[in-house]
């Protein structure tokens, strides 16, 4: 039995087919006696374009909206060497007897591996492995019992919903607006919250907030710094000075003591956007760069990323510990020792996040980048199996002239994974409630002013991403834990609008593109905000846990798009092109040639539809005989006159239009 091996790419590729032993180079693949190992290109295939399912969506119409497809159909993209790729990958579908999709749990990756076999209707036994590493142990996974594909199910749901939100949207607002707008579901909130931003900035009105700092003295003869509590900040430097003046001779008292214990488990091992953004800020080097050498870490075998919860043995845990003890480095060992004194007693424990794994490592033989990467990856799964830090937080509330004074300490009472010491100081161990005080001094006024936001760099503007929940509207939808986009394909994105000249890129900060800058305050709030597709995300995990179907998910979104389909601009736009009637992409400017003016779309070679110039405006009036094509003015010998763009499938012709005074 032959089998096919759909790999995510030539690393990929080679570690699965030297798990099976030898194996030789076709081409781009690699194959032995039973098997191929094929490196899965990227996007083969899309969904129709409107006018592809009816050929009245050639024309932009508001009463031709919603646009929701009947059946979702692919065709290949038009590039002649994916096609070509594509068809190569045909051949060895219809030749293998058994289809393996073997990767990470990537929606993008299965979902389109799926998407190809569904295309070409391959009726073949299919098995889906998700590999959470490319080491022997986690490749083991390859002779498992294959697992549910709800990973492309996803992926076909996002595909659908993305195409429905941009094409009904898009229509609506490049109608209202007179020139085409592209509208994205994911796109346009990363784009909102980077105009916002360089709007703060821009509208940023320095403001200088002043606080008091007095020490309080016990009898004792010991000071206490304690802060005075406000309900708002205080702006006005005569109210603090009335307030330090107030105080000065004033006694005080010990109005309260609060104690809360704290105990901080020792953290779990790094997520990828966790380590992303921590690995970005000690090596000091694009988020690209840090990205791509943590997936070369991954396909070479050196770390594993649970991106859900996995249950895994504690002997295996351990043999990565004894692994990373002779692996070169005194500080790994020194932690792995101290892990060792606290290690669990349970036969399994729950992990998730980034480890590494039983691969022999030397940190000689590594990159610099990679060797940096990995010790902060072993490092945090080391200390994960510390003992949880305890410490008393103690708040003091003090009054003096009708004013609140807070003094906060915290102590530690067990050292776990935190490097702290233990110990009570003297004002935390003697202080007592209703104990009377003396304001002796010194006391300083503090002011601070509040600074500008930062632009957003690649960097942070990611971690905005894995944050978004945060910054929705509705504080429901705080407690999602879920983003804009995944944590495999967030930078991806961030890239295309930087690619396709959405956001500019200069001197590490990022900003609007200066032909986005007119419109944008006039878009609707509700496609800007990142409320409904940080919902989206989160409902989305209904479909990775195979709760509903992607036919199901989108005829929930159905009443959505309705209402996106009568999205207009804000008023007070000003229309400034008209959108090309024909091809709905470009816009009509005037042109000149050797006869005279005349309105062209700026989609041109593409789109070749012209109209005439009538009154300073493009002249569009569709062809009154067939109802499908627009007049169009042509010049014969002492004359002008009337024809339809349809020619010759249509014939019309006319000599001179009534109640149309031409330039």
């Amino acid at each position: 039995m032959k089998r096919l091996f759909l790999c995510e790419n030539g690393a990929a590729a080679q570690k699965i087919a030297d798990f099976f032993g030898e194996n030789k180079v076709t081409g781009t693949y690699f194959s032995n006696e039973h098997d191929i190992f094929y490196p899965c290109p990227g996007h083969l295939l899309r969904l129709d374009k409107p006018v592809e399912i009816n050929r009245k969506y050639k024309i932009f119409n508001r009463d031709y909206l919603p646009i929701i497809p009947d059946k979702w159909l692919h065709r290949p993209l038009s590039k002649p060497e994916l096609k070509e790729e594509l068809k190569k990958l045909h051949e060895l579908l219809k030749e293998a007897d058994e289809i393996v999709i073997a990767g990470s749990p990537s929606d993008d990756f299965h979902g389109r591996c799926n998407n190809i076999i569904n295309y070409y209707n391959i009726a073949k036994p299919i098995r889906t492995i998700y590999l959470t590493g490319y080491d022997v142990y986690s490749l083991n996974a390859l002779n498992s019992e294959p697992q549910l594909s709800f990973c492309a199910e996803a992926y076909l749901t996002k595909e659908r919903l993305d195409w429905l939100f941009g094409v009904n949207a898009s229509c609506s607002l490049s109608l209202s607006a007179g020139k085409p707008i592209s509208i994205s579901r994911v796109k346009m909130p990363i784009l909102n919250l980077v105009y916002k931003r360089n709007a703060e900035i821009k509208n940023h009105n320095p403001i200088t907030e002043y606080t008091l700092t007095v020490y309080f003295w016990q009898n004792k003869g010991l000071p206490i710094p304690a802060l005075l509590v406000t309900d708002s900040p205080i702006t006005d430097i005569t109210v603090i000075r009335s307030i330090k003046n107030k105080v000065a001779d004033a006694n005080a008292k010990v109005e309260s003591i609060n104690d809360i214990t704290i105990e901080i488990p020792a953290p779990q091992p790094f997520t990828l956007p966790e380590l992303m953004t921590y690995a970005a800020h000690i090596l000091k080097i694009p988020l690209q760069r840090i990205e791509s050498t943590i997936w070369d870490l991954y396909y070479n075998g050196y770390i594993s990323i649970y991106s859900k919860p996995a249950i895994l043995k504690t002997q295996y845990l351990k043999s990565i510990l004894e692994n990373l003890m002779v692996a070169g480095d005194n500080n790994l060992l020194c932690l792995a020792k101290k892990a060792l004194l606290s290690w669990p007693t349970d036969t399994h424990k729950n992990i998730s996040g980034i480890i590494p794994t039983l691969q022999r490592v030397d940190f000689q033989e590594l990159k610099q980048e990679q060797a940096v990467i990995l010790k902060l990856i072993s490092r945090r799964y080391l200390i994960g199996f510390y003992p949880s830090h305890k410490s008393i937080e103690r708040t003091v509330t003090i009054s003096c002239a009708d004013e609140l004074f807070e003094y906060k300490q915290i102590q530690t009472i067990q050292q776990g994974w935190k490097c702290s010491n233990i110990g009570i100081d003297t004002i935390f161990k003697n202080i007592l409630p209703g104990e009377e005080l003396l304001p002796k001094g010194p006391l300083s006024i503090q002011e601070k002013v509040k600074a500008a936001p930062r632009a957003y760099t690649l960097a942070t503007l990611y971690s905005a991403l894995c944050n978004a929940n945060l910054l929705a509207e509705n504080r429901k939808l705080h407690y999602y834990n879920f983003g804009i986009g995944t944590d495999y394909n967030r930078l991806t994105i961030i890239n295309d609008l930087i690619h396709d000249g959405y956001l500019k890129f200069k001197n590490n900060t990022l900003s609007l593109a200066d032909s986005l800058n007119d419109i944008w305050p006039y878009l609707p709030e509700e496609l800007l905000n990142t409320d409904y597709t940080v919902y989206c995300e989160y409902t989305l995990e209904q479909v990775r846990k195979g709760e509903i179907t992607a036919n199901e998910y989108i005829k929930q979104r159905v009443p959505y798009i309705k209402k996106l389909a009568t999205q207009q601009l804000k008023p007070g736009y000003q229309i400034q092109h008209k959108l090309c009637p024909v091809c709905s992409k470009g816009y009509l400017v005037l042109k000149s040639s050797k006869q005279d003016k005349f309105w062209g779309c700026t989609n041109f070679p593409e789109c070749k539809a012209s109209f005439a110039n009538v009154n300073s405006e493009p002249f569009i009036m569709a062809c009154p005989e067939c109802k499908t094509g627009y007049l169009k003015k042509r010049s014969k010998i002492n004359e002008d006159f009337w024809c339809c763009s349809n020619y010759p499938a249509c014939t019309y012709m006319a000599s001179k239009l009534p109640n149309k005074k031409e330039e």
